[in-house]
């Protein structure tokens, strides 16, 4: 979850944080679970502020569920067999509105992760001329030793290229990847 903009209040954030969690207590489904967060905020007036990506994995299959609210940065890492492509999904509303949202699978073979930038990644370096493109993420993702090693590798790289001036947003990197196969039934 990260701010779409300046100034959102801290209490926002942290009634969409509390909001997940008690969606995701509910067993229902992944869009339910965003529509009952929608809900949340809607009633609190906390609408336009934030944008989401809410990951539902199974241990039974290698399969990702994936809803956005708002613009995702997903890349997949197919592992050593599949290269690492941006995964291009539609923006869906941001949360507090409500609106059309798809669920979206994503097969995670073992060895495979999905990875999720914020803005603050995709922004680092642009103004200095040196901003990170999808290609360099790509390259980022392809070159770490293990799915462990993503998040270091992007956030040096972000480092890097804000070294002189710091950098203008929060730069976070969740990378979700699997280790092994999915358990038998």
């Amino acid at each position: 979850m990260e701010c779409a903009g300046a100034d959102v209040p801290a209490t926002d954030t942290s009634l969409a944080i509390a909001a997940v969690r008690q969606a995701r207590r509910t067993g229902l489904g992944l869009l339910d679970q965003v529509a009952c967060v929608d809900d949340v905020l809607a009633r609190a007036g906390a609408v336009d502020h934030l944008r989401a990506v809410f990951l539902l994995s199974s241990c039974r299959t290698t399969e990702v569920d994936v809803v956005v609210a708002g613009a995702p940065r997903l890349w997949t890492s197919g592992g050593t067999a599949a290269p690492v492509e941006r995964v291009h999904l539609p923006p869906g509303p941001l949360l507090g509105n409500h609106g059309v949202r798809t669920v979206h699978t994503v097969d995670l073979a073992p060895g495979a992760a999905v990875v999720a930038l914020s803005d603050g990644v995709m922004a680092a370096g642009v103004h200095t001329g040196r901003g990170i493109t999808g290609a360099d993420i790509t390259r980022l993702i392809a070159s770490a030793a293990t799915t462990q090693d993503v998040p270091r590798a992007l956030l040096e790289e972000v480092r890097r290229r804000e070294a002189s001036t710091g950098l203008p947003d929060d730069a976070t990197c969740l990378v979700l990847g699997r280790d092994g196969p999915a358990e038998q039934a």
